[in-house]
Formats: C-alpha cells, structure tokens, sequence
C-alpha cells in the first residue's frame, strides 16, 4: 500500500500555506487540500490499526459512516490508539518524542478544528450564506483566526511583531502573516511526522514501516522543491 497521493496533499498544502503571505487569497486551497490530507492519514492509520488487530482492511461502511468526514474524533481515536501501542515501537526513543510534543502543542487541536469545520461544512460556506441558509456554525476562516490567536499567545516572536503590524509600516504586517503562517505549518508538520515515525517504528502494525518511509520521503521531496 502506498500513500503518495495522501503525502502530496499535505506536503503541498504546507508548501502553499507558507508560500501564502496573505491567508486570506489562499485560504479555500490550503484548507481543500490540507482538510483531505489529514483526514486520509487519519484513516489509512486507523485502517492499518484495524488490520493489524483484526487481520482485514475496515469495511467501507466503517469509513463512510463511522469516520466519515470526523477529522476530530478520528485524530483523537488515532492518537489514543498510538499511545496505547507506543510499546509496540522499534525505537520508542524515535518515537515517544514526537507523540509528546503533539500532545503539548496548544496549536494542534485548534487547527484540527478548523479543518474539521472545512471537510464537514466549510467547502460550501459562502455558497450556502449566498443562497440564505443558515450556517450551523462559524466560518473556516474564523476557526483560522483562533489559531493565529494562539499562535501570538505562545510565542515572544510573534506578539512583537504583532505590535509592530499596528505601525505603518507594511512589511511588519507581512512578516507577521509570514510567522503566523510558518507556526501554523510547523505544528502540522509536527504531527504528520509524528505519524510518519509510527508507521516507520511499527506503531501503526507490521504493514506501515514502507508507509511510514513514503511520507517521511514525499514530505522531504515537497519542502525542497524550488
């Protein structure tokens, strides 16, 4: 099994997302293609749990109706599973690490929100205010929003430069976008290699170690493209 076409999605997404100085004129894009990366990882890693526990792939109802479009509950379900079977790894020293440091990171379940809010509503926000129906919830965007807050909450960096977007002077407003943006793309790929070295370690079952090695390989592949 392979997962080339789940690695590009999110080694692009991220390429985008920091490429984008304005989130704003990029925003359906990287959502689009970030919000299905992770959700398909989600998946293929529980799907490879499954199969190592049960010795056949998850039904197509499984994915459908259980998972379907959950980016949240199936991330927590995922990172629940990992830190059950963390034993199970090659090299836990490779290993226990990265699951530590996504479990800090107070960026992380914001972010997962707002891709969760994207693949479930978010895709057709603006076509459904324009044709009168009412939005259950916030926009994709706002939920952005509560992730560059915390971004500038967490870091020294970041709050000075947001105090120096408020002078005229446009090129601190770009490089605060320019740090936002980056905190953002270092927290998913945080975790993406957090699911890379489960597959690599065995976490995810003895069928993950070349999974594993394709993501860690595309990912590489993507951020040293010119």
């Amino acid at each position: 099994m392979r997962v080339s076409g789940t690695a590009h999605l999110l080694a692009y997404g991220l390429r985008a997302l920091r490429r984008s100085l304005y989130f704003d004129n990029a925003c359906d894009p990287v959502l689009a293609m970030l919000s299905i990366g992770v959700e398909k990882l989600v998946k293929i890693s529980l799907g490879l749990i499954h199969l190592d526990d049960h010795g056949q792939w998850p039904s197509r109802d499984t994915f459908r109706n259980d998972y379907g479009h959950d980016i949240q509950g199936t991330e927590q379900e995922l990172r629940a599973q990992l830190h059950a079977r963390a034993g199970w790894a090659t090299w836990r020293q490779h290993f226990d690490p990265l699951l530590t440091h996504v479990d800090a990171d107070s960026l992380w379940p914001l972010i997962v929100a707002a891709l969760d809010r994207y693949a479930k509503q978010g895709r057709y926000y603006y076509l459904d205010a324009v044709a009168g129906a009412k939005q259950p919830d916030e926009s994709p965007a706002h939920y952005w929003e509560r992730v560059d807050a915390a971004a500038v909450d967490t870091s020294a960096t970041l709050s000075q430069l947001r105090e120096a977007a408020g002078r005229p002077d446009p090129r601190a407003q770009d490089a605060l976008n320019q740090g936002l943006n980056n905190a953002t793309a270092d927290s998913i790929g945080q975790w993406w290699r957090m699911n890379a070295m489960a597959g690599k370690q065995r976490v995810l079952g003895e069928a993950s170690k070349t999974i594993g090695t394709d993501q860690e390989t595309i990912g590489q592949q993507a951020r040293d493209d010119p």
